[in-house]
């Protein structure tokens, strides 16, 4: 899969690669909004923190991009690829 990737793009156009790169962006984003979407408001979350620490917590809301999780540390904004679910 990875030689025929660069073969498509080492023959494309610049009008080709600017649409591959829409097309990559809104595949991003629509896994982006999966893995949202597998969460709900009072799930139990692990992520690790600005800090190395790894915080456990609870979601409270749900926004389009991150997921707002309430810790002993007070309120964080998480981007959902960054969570794991609390065993």
């Amino acid at each position: 899969m990875e030689s025929t990737i660069n073969f498509i793009l080492t023959q494309a156009t610049k009008e080709d690669l600017d649409r591959i790169a829409r097309a990559f962006k809104e595949r991003q984003s629509i896994l982006n909004r999966q893995q949202t979407f597998a969460f709900s408001v009072g799930d139990r979350v692990t992520f690790e923190g600005r800090n190395g620490k790894i915080e456990t917590g609870t979601v409270v809301k749900i926004n389009r991009a991150k997921l707002q999780i309430r810790t002993e540390a007070g309120l964080w904004n998480v981007p959902a690829v960054f969570l794991k679910r609390a065993a």
